[in-house]
């Protein structure tokens, strides 16, 4: 980051469910929690996001995160059943 030592520190309390969100966004984009706020905040203030599109942009990556595991579940179950089948 650009100029880091003229970066005020900011502390900001989190309520647990919202800290894992974006510990999972930020994996998920491949950044720090550190890296993904200030982005959120960015897009937000330039007005390439607005709170309620971030909202619904969240619950999309949910929604694949949950669809991945379920995918990762069922080739599991079925590879567990193919090597259960009679040969």
């Amino acid at each position: 980051m650009k100029g880091a030592s003229h970066i005020a520190p900011l502390g900001v309390r989190l309520p647990e469910e919202l800290k894992s969100s974006l510990q999972e966004r930020a994996r998920d984009n491949g950044r720090s929690m550190n890296s993904e706020i200030v982005q959120i905040l960015q897009d937000v203030i330039d007005g390439k996001l607005t709170a309620v599109e971030s909202e619904q942009l969240q619950l999309i990556n949910q929604l694949a995160r949950e669809q991945r595991d379920i995918i990762t579940k069922l080739e599991r179950l079925t590879a567990e059943a193919d090597n259960k089948k009679p040969t």
